[in-house]
């Protein structure tokens, strides 16, 4: 189960209140966590030393999912996602968070990844293509 954070949701009931949606981002920025991070962003320790590059997030282009309304709305990635470990050492990933950035920037969503996974050098962490949802209930 996936759940707004804290910005998210200030930026839909500030919208409804007449104030204007922060603009969409062009891409939005997949994260793992070693535990849940907070809806407010701020707890959680995100995996920033196994990815590939320096980049601790890894880019998901905003077309890259498929939207479904009407009464059922969610969004689901519509390609497979993989990040590749390149950092020395292991680490355990139990959580995800979707970002607008890169690197700092807002978290917008979270949750548990459904089975935890220990990453060493070399793995592949992959989201095949419909597994990572958002449900808006």
């Amino acid at each position: 189960m996936s759940a707004f954070s804290n910005y998210l949701e200030d930026a839909i009931t500030a919208w409804i209140n007449g104030t204007t949606f922060p603009t969409a981002p062009a891409n939005v920025y997949l994260a793992l966590y070693n535990n849940s991070p907070s809806d407010a962003g701020n707890s959680g320790t995100e995996l920033t030393t196994i990815l590939t590059g320096s980049a601790n997030r890894v880019g998901i282009a905003a077309n890259q999912w498929t939207r479904v309304t009407g009464g059922t709305a969610s969004i689901t990635n519509t390609n497979a996602i993989t990040i590749t470990a390149t950092a020395a050492g292991n680490a355990t990933a139990t959580h995800f968070g979707v970002f607008d950035a890169q690197t700092a920037g807002n978290l917008l969503f979270h949750g548990a990844l459904t089975a935890s996974k220990t990453i060493t050098t070399g793995d592949e962490i992959k989201f095949n293509a419909a597994s990572l949802t958002l449900n808006i209930d």
